[in-house]
């Protein structure tokens, strides 16, 4: 269907430029040769091989772009294949809701575990303004864990959280109210049942934070930095649904290596 297509344009276009250049050639003719018949019959066959000749290099242009452009097409299939079905970006700023209330929608609906890696090489904000930070979709998004452990406390749901941060930092130097609660909560669960959920510390391995929700959904930090300060904070984050099991198993080892190199923050730390 596609190679009709391609002729069918290429001989419109030939057509177009065979009566466009008739007058032209019928002309360089009529002053060449003095016999009018024979000048319009050469005229006439110059024409039409001109627009065969025509038809020909639009045809096989056409079919060199249709052919990349294809190629183009499934290669970008193939990269979604590989990475996931779905991938979208939430920016944090005026669509910081929107971001959160899809956060929550997928750590709601987990079953299994949620596993977390947060890298505060250089953070003291995690977001860009007070604004952002005190959001009411982030607050309901921190509520709605504790309610999701409180529910799931008996039925082996994990929920652990490895909090990368430099020796010469102390994780309560993290200017982050809500944020702060947050760890408190896993904290005083890691004094009862660690193996599930819990909050953990180690130096920074990786400058990088990520959700991994069920084997299944990524979540990417974005993080920004301002010029000539040691803050840096979220600029969004890239969700990835229906990962490809290779793939996300790369994140999953990932956060088993640091695991095992990170200690239980004390319950008492945020006293």
């Amino acid at each position: 269907m596609k190679s009709y297509s391609v002729t069918l344009i290429a001989s419109l276009f030939g057509i177009i430029f065979g009566f466009i250049f008739e007058p032209i050639i019928g002309s360089i003719f009529k002053k060449e040769i003095s016999d009018i018949n024979t000048a319009l019959l050469i005229s006439e066959i110059v024409q039409i091989v001109f627009m065969f000749v025509i038809i020909f290099l639009l045809s096989y242009l056409l079919y060199i772009f249709t052919r990349h452009h294809n190629e183009f097409t499934e290669a970008n299939k193939n990269v979604l294949h590989k990475l996931g079905a779905d991938v979208s970006y939430y920016p944090v700023g005026d669509n910081t809701d929107n971001l959160y209330k899809k956060m929550s929608e997928i750590v709601e609906n987990s079953h299994s575990e949620v596993l977390m890696i947060s890298s505060h090489y250089l953070q003291v904000e995690s977001m860009p303004d007070d604004r952002v930070k005190n959001s009411r979709a982030r607050m309901e998004f921190y509520e709605l864990i504790e309610k999701k452990l409180r529910k799931n406390q008996d039925n082996n749901y994990k929920f652990k959280r490895i909090i990368q941060i430099p020796n010469e930092m102390d994780i309560t130097d993290i200017n982050d109210s809500i944020y702060i609660k947050h760890m408190k909560l896993l904290s005083d669960y890691g004094e009862c049942v660690p193996e599930l959920i819990c909050l953990k510390q180690c130096d920074v391995y990786a400058n990088s934070t990520y959700y991994l929700v069920d084997k299944r959904i990524l979540l990417w930090q974005i993080i920004g930095k301002e010029p000539n300060k040691d803050n840096v904070f979220t600029l969004g984050y890239f969700i990835f649904e229906n990962m490809n099991e290779d793939f996300i198993k790369e994140f999953s080892n990932f956060f088993h290596r640091i695991d095992a190199h990170s200690n239980l923050v004390p319950k008492n730390t945020f006293d």
